[in-house]
Order: structure tokens, then C-alpha cells, then sequence
């Protein structure tokens, strides 16, 4: 069973509500081993509510990763991103949607909004959420459904990131190591010590990089040079630097280093790549 609704801008609300829903959707038993891996529309919130068997993995295309999830999990992505579920069994799943417009006000909230999965544990307050949107979601074309709805949605989401009595308050293996990769890439063009930053998450270097390769493709250190990469991609393209001035900037010991990674990475040398996005700026 799966249902949907897309509310229009003329949807009958009678309140001035902010976080107004675009659409909401249930799943229930569904199943698609490969699902559509279009870009989404709009900020999106997804409860994998459980698992009727086998593995499932999260293959999120925007952040380069692939892992596995085990039911119940939640994730959060902005518009533009891509992701999608691969799975041999069928799942149970809320979803919610939301303009675009909407990412600055949930993140002044301080909600995290990365396109990434998280396990999460379902408490009886985010059941009985669930259930309400669930039986909201039969009767909107009653006087203020609609209105209801959008306000059980940010409750049910507002749970997603509370603390509750069932939560642990230490950051699982997987939040662990997805904050490790969100400092390396703050400081991906400093000098990076990796046994500094494994150390001050309380993990021994085997366990850090056999846990690492659970979540990501690429090597710590790959990782690390894909956004120094991507950084002097940008300088390139946008700035009128030197290539050793870019060099050093992104991090590289040398100019000779960084034409020797660039052009292993991408087939060309700085040099002819800032030529070859000029050319197509005429």
C-alpha cells in the first residue's frame, strides 16, 4: 500500500502555519530493488520505518556514499540532492516534502538538513505522530486537515532530533564518523593529522579506518584529496591566482605536487583546465 498528497498553494488552510507542507506520502510494504534517482524538488524528511527482511543500503549520489541502514533510520536532504534506498525485501516509510524556500527556516532551527541516514530509535511520542499523520492523512478535506497535518508533520520531525528517554546521548559509529568527515573537509587544505582527530574520538587507528570503509568509497586520504581537488577546481574557474598560488592554498607542499594530482585525477593539467572552462564561458 502507498498513498501521496502534493498540497498546492491553494490548498484550504486556515492558519499561517510557516513550515507549511508541499507533500506528504506512506509506504507500506513497499519495494523497489533500484529506486528513481532523480533530483529532489524540495527539502525532504524520511522515516524508514522497518524492514521486512534483507539487507538495505543508503546510496546517497550527492555526498559519494554508500552504506548500510538498519530500519528504524531517518535522513534529511536539501532540494538538488540525490539519494535513494537499495533493498531485496520491501519497507515501511513516512516521507515528508517542503519547498526549497523552506531549508533557511528549519535550518535557523537548528535542524541538520545533509542528505545523510541516521539510525533512529522510535519512541511512543513519534508513534503516536506517526499514527496521527497517518489518520490525518483520511480525512483532508475536512475543515483545517490540512492545517493539522502540517503541524503533526514538524512535530513528528521536531522528535526525529529531540532527545528522548530511549535515545543514547553518545553519537553512534555512524554520526561519529560522519563528523570526522565533516572536519576534514573544513580543513581539507590545512595539514591534516589523522591520528590526532581519530584520537579525539575515542577511536584506535585500525578501528577508525575499518569503520571508515563501512560508510565511504574512497580512503581517508582520498577523501581529503578529492576536496582539495574540487577546491582548486573552483579557484580555477573563479579566481585569478597563480597555479602555485592555488597550489599551496588547497593544501599541496608544492605546485609540481598538485599539477602531478590534478592531472592523475582529471587527464589535463591546471593550467589547461582553467583554459578549457574560459572557452566555455565565451
Amino acid at each position: 500500500m502507498a498513498y501521496r498528497y502534493v498540497f498546492s498553494k491553494d490548498q484550504p488552510r486556515y492558519l499561517n502555519f510557516p513550515l507549511q507542507l508541499k507533500w506528504f506520502g506512506y509506504l507500506a510494504k513497499a519495494f523497489a530493488k533500484y529506486q528513481n534517482k532523480k533530483a529532489r524538488d524540495g527539502v525532504f524528511f524520511g522515516l524508514i520505518l522497518r524492514s521486512y527482511g534483507g539487507k538495505m543500503y543508503w546510496n546517497d549520489v550527492t555526498n559519494q556514499e554508500r552504506y548500510e541502514i538498519h530500519p528504524p533510520c531517518f535522513s534529511a536532504a536539501p532540494a538538488g540532492t540525490i539519494s535513494s534506498i537499495e533493498a531485496s525485501c520491501p519497507w515501511d516509510e513516512v516521507y515528508l516534502g517542503y519547498s526549497e524556500d523552506l531549508l533557511p527556516d528549519f535550518q535557523k532551527l537548528g535542524i541538520n538538513i545533509d542528505g545523510r541516514c541516521y539510525p533512529l530509535k522510535i519512541s511512543p511520542v513519534q508513534q503516536k505522530c506517526i499514527d496521527e499523520l497517518r489518520e490525518l492523512s483520511c480525512n483532508l478535506d475536512e475543515p483545517g486537515m490540512v492545517d493539522r497535518l502540517d503541524m503533526a508533520a514538524f512535530r513528528l520531525i521536531m522528535e526525529c532530533y529531540l532527545p528522548s528517554a530511549q535515545s543514547v546521548s553518545s553519537l553512534s559509529e555512524q554520526q561519529v564518523l560522519h563528523k570526522i568527515a565533516d572536519h576534514l573537509i573544513a580543513h581539507s587544505c590545512e595539514k591534516i593529522k589523522f591520528s590526532q582527530i581519530v584520537k579525539a574520538y575515542g577511536l584506535s587507528h585500525r578501528d577508525f579506518y575499518r569503520k571508515w570503509s563501512r560508510i565511504f568509497n574512497l580512503s581517508p586520504a582520498q577523501f581529503v584529496m578529492k576536496h582539495r581537488l574540487e577546491q582548486a577546481c573552483n579557484l580555477l574557474k573563479f579566481s585569478n591566482k597563480r597555479i602555485n598560488e592555488i597550489a599551496f592554498e588547497c593544501g599541496f607542499s608544492s605546485s609540481i605536487t598538485f599539477c602531478r594530482c590534478f592531472r592523475k585525477n582529471y587527464g589535463i593539467t591546471p593550467t589547461e583546465f582553467r583554459q578549457k572552462e574560459e572557452h566555455a564561458l565565451v
